[in-house]
C-alpha cells in the first residue's frame, strides 16, 4: 500500500472527527446522536487501520499473516 494513501486515510479520519464536533451545535436529536456515534467509530477505524497495517507488515518475524498483507494490500 502506498504511504501517501495511508496518510490520506489518517487525515480523512481526523476530518471525520472534526465533523463530530459540529454535531454538538443545535438541538440534540436521536438522529444526530446516532450519526455522531457512527462518525466516531468511522474516524477511529480510519486513523487506526493504517497504523495496524504498518505494524503487521513490519513485524520482525516472517509469518503467513505479514506475508499475506505485504503481498496482497
Amino acid at each position: 500500500m502506498n504511504d501517501i494513501l495511508l496518510w490520506i486515510t489518517i487525515i480523512v479520519g481526523c476530518l471525520f472527527f472534526l465533523i463530530t464536533v459540529l454535531m454538538e451545535y443545535g438541538e440534540t436529536t436521536h438522529l444526530k446522536c446516532n450519526i455522531k456515534v457512527f462518525f466516531i467509530g468511522l474516524c477511529f477505524t480510519l486513523t487506526m487501520t493504517p497504523l495496524l497495517y504498518q505494524l503487521i507488515i513490519n513485524f520482525p518475524e516472517e509469518n503467513k499473516i505479514s506475508e499475506w498483507f505485504e503481498n496482497n494490500l
